[in-house]
């Protein structure tokens, strides 16, 4: 209908947009929820004049970051992306799970439609349309979940953001794949494909997730 053509038109534009309070990150980062940022709704306020580049300390405060002359008081090229983790890799490695276990049993993703925390593997997947195995191992194949960067967790960040910037390429894509057809499963899964490795990963967890590694 026209009258909903305005709407469609803005989910288009933002329904592949990430967003939240976080900074850096690989989304929006929080600075857009500042009022002075913005001229109207849904326009900007671009800075008249020429903009340098300041240092403001070592620490960038809440007083200076809301202040008259503050980074937030409009923007310039490249005043948006500024606020955003850079490298993106390191980032998209880091904000796993939202809680330790030992406070809360359950573990809230933060990006999953982007970023995946377990994923069903392409093995346990041929398991599963094997009609021919017995139900209950097609069934153990489909609950078992692995860590999707499994293959760069290491059990320190660094080294797992660094292997994030040069390994993510080869990191599985999850797919719509078919399922079996069988009453116990979903007509469709989430597959993780396209991988690109040909071994074991060496960890399953990395230090992300709060798991200790031996």
């Amino acid at each position: 209908a026209v009258a909903r053509r305005p709407q469609a038109l803005d989910r288009a534009a933002l329904e592949s947009c990430l967003g939240g309070a976080f900074h850096p990150g690989i989304e929006v980062p929080w600075t857009v929820r500042a009022h002075s940022l913005w001229e109207k709704p849904f326009r900007l306020r671009v800075r008249q004049t020429s903009f340098q580049l300041r240092d403001y300390g070592d620490a960038l405060t809440t007083a200076i970051v809301f202040s008259d002359d503050g980074p937030l008081q409009g923007v310039s090229p490249g005043g948006i992306t500024c606020w955003l983790g850079v490298p993106w890799h390191a980032d998209a490695a880091s904000c796993r799970s939202g809680y330790q276990r030992r406070i809360s049993p359950v573990l809230p993703t933060f990006w999953p439609a982007r970023i995946p925390t377990q994923v069903l593997t392409e093995a346990d997947y041929r398991v599963v349309m094997d009609r021919a195995r017995p139900l209950p191992e097609r069934l153990a194949a489909f609950r078992r979940r692995h860590d999707w960067e499994r293959y760069i967790a290491e059990p320190t960040r660094p080294p797992t953001l660094e292997q994030m910037t040069r390994e993510w390429p080869r990191l599985g894509i999850v797919a719509e794949r078919p399922g079996p057809g069988d009453p116990q499963f979903p007509k469709t899964f989430k597959v993780e494909s396209y991988l690109g490795y040909s071994y074991e990963a060496k960890h399953e967890y990395g230090a992300y997730l709060w798991v200790p590694q031996d």
